[in-house]
């Protein structure tokens, strides 16, 4: 079905598209005007028939510096597949519906890129005047010297999503169009993370509670969307230490098999240790309960039962995050194991006790 809308999206980008008058502004007839360059960054890809190979596939990149980056793959060409890659600046006509790439090196003559609409452009082919239909699948949504903000406005994956990436330290990828999308327990579980964590945070304002149309983290409209599906303080315990502004989210991805919602992530404190940890949500309409919450760390697997974390109470005399009924004196407790002195030694988590009603 997703095939079958592309294609029709292409015809009638295609069918849409007409000359330009003398100063290079479209007469397509198109309603759609962008305000400024920014709106237009980001990437499109597609994939066209051509003569020679089993397909070419096409990836074009718009940066709001006014560079661009093509790659073409045209598959099971002589030889086995060939690849191409251009990349150069850009100059655009008055009223931001044509770009001329002009290609950094080389005897590569300028293209045309044509815009139709918000999501489908016209990529004028290598050599020749056919223009080859591109779907938008990212967009820009910030761009600072030391941080980036890319959405991603793919179609979400009912299996599996990658809902947040930080890379390089600075460059962050958000799958903007899930989180519209998804399921309000969904994103409260994703609003839960983005409360406890950094995710491109300047102040209260932070990338991942933004995409998810929450103005300041920790706000009355973020705990609201919280509390309706999760437990956060029982979370917030289990999490330890790591529950931290000064502790980077670097990767979370969300899979849901059969209403049991599986979230991995990958955080970084602030010394640089890294954890990867699992929460596994039981979806229902009256809340999502979490029922396993496996942490690794430094090679060290810990995954406490679902009794153990259904309910916890603080320590009255030692660490609240301590569960009460663990000893103090022995080895180490995160909450969810107790853990001896001796690396990479682990004692059966003892259960935690039910808060009396």
């Amino acid at each position: 079905m997703k095939n079958i809308l592309f294609a029709l999206s292409i015809l009638v980008a295609l069918g849409s598209c007409g000359d330009k008058n003398a100063d290079g502004t479209s007469t397509n007839g198109s309603d759609y005007k962008p305000a400024s360059l920014m709106e237009l960054t980001g990437q499109y890809d597609g994939k066209h028939p051509c003569t020679g190979c089993d397909g070419l596939e096409i990836s074009l990149v718009i940066n709001p510096d006014s560079t661009f980056q093509i790659k073409e793959i045209y598959r099971n060409a002589a030889g086995g597949d060939s690849v191409a890659g251009t990349n150069g600046t850009f100059s655009v006509n008055s009223d931001l519906s044509q770009l001329i790439l002009k290609p950094s090196k080389g005897a590569t003559a300028e293209r045309t890129v044509d815009i139709v609409d918000g999501l489908i452009v016209k990529l004028q082919a290598a050599g020749g005047d056919a223009m080859n239909a591109l779907q938008r699948t990212t967009r820009v949504f910030a761009d600072e010297p030391n941080h980036r903000v890319i959405y991603k406005i793919t179609e979400p994956d009912s299996v599996k999503n990658l809902i947040y990436q930080l890379s390089a330290g600075r460059f962050v990828s958000i799958h903007k169009t899930y989180l519209d999308k998804a399921p309000e327990g969904e994103r409260a579980i994703a609003a839960f993370y983005a409360s406890v964590f950094d995710t491109g945070c300047s102040g209260d304002n932070c990338d991942l509670s933004t995409a998810l149309g929450i103005e300041a983290r920790n706000s009355s409209k973020h705990t609201d969307m919280i509390s309706k599906f999760v437990n956060a303080d029982s979370l917030k315990q289990l999490l330890g230490t790591l529950a931290s502004a000064a502790t980077k989210l670097t990767t979370l991805q969300m899979s849901n098999t059969r209403g049991m919602l599986k979230y991995s992530y990958l955080v970084e404190s602030a010394d640089g240790n890294k954890t990867n940890c699992i929460d596994s949500y039981e979806a229902s309409d009256k809340g999502h309960r979490l029922v396993s919450h496996t942490v690794n760390e430094m090679n060290r697997s810990m995954s406490p039962g679902a009794k153990q974390i259904q309910q916890m109470r603080p320590d009255p005399k030692g660490d609240p995050r301590r569960p009460a009924n663990q000893n103090n004196n022995t080895g180490k407790s995160n909450g969810k194991h107790k853990v001896n002195q001796d690396p990479g030694t682990i004692i059966s988590p003892q259960p935690l006790p039910r808060e009396k009603n």
